[in-house]
């Protein structure tokens, strides 16, 4: 049996602010692939809420919330490396298929 996870891309960071690096946080799993796309853009919508309401209110560059709006519709989000004056653009929210058979945590007691 195949199920779906819905896993958030999640930023993380020493205590001193150095050593970027990204990891995947499950939020939720589905049986059926279009409740898990549904759930994503939901989750997507309310991303953009969130980002309209707060750059309305602090001012910003209508330039760059049309920017991060289109990234955000598009699944993308930027991550920063690290030292590096750099920043990567990785998918905001992923879908993985996961075989039940496969992970012993998901397995169901039989008994």
């Amino acid at each position: 049996m195949v199920i779906y996870g819905v896993y958030k891309t999640i930023q993380n960071n020493d205590s001193d602010g150095w050593q970027y690096w990204t990891s995947e946080e499950l939020l939720k799993l589905f049986t059926e692939r279009y409740n898990a796309e549904t759930y994503v853009n939901e989750l997507l919508l309310a991303e953009l809420d969130t980002l309209l309401n707060h750059t309305t209110y602090y001012g910003k560059d209508p330039d760059y919330i049309r920017k991060t709006t289109n990234m955000i519709l598009d699944n993308k989000g930027i991550f920063s490396i690290g030292c590096d004056d750099e920043d990567y653009i990785r998918s905001i929210y992923t879908i993985q298929e996961i075989l039940v058979e496969e992970c012993i945590s998901l397995l169901l007691n039989k008994e």
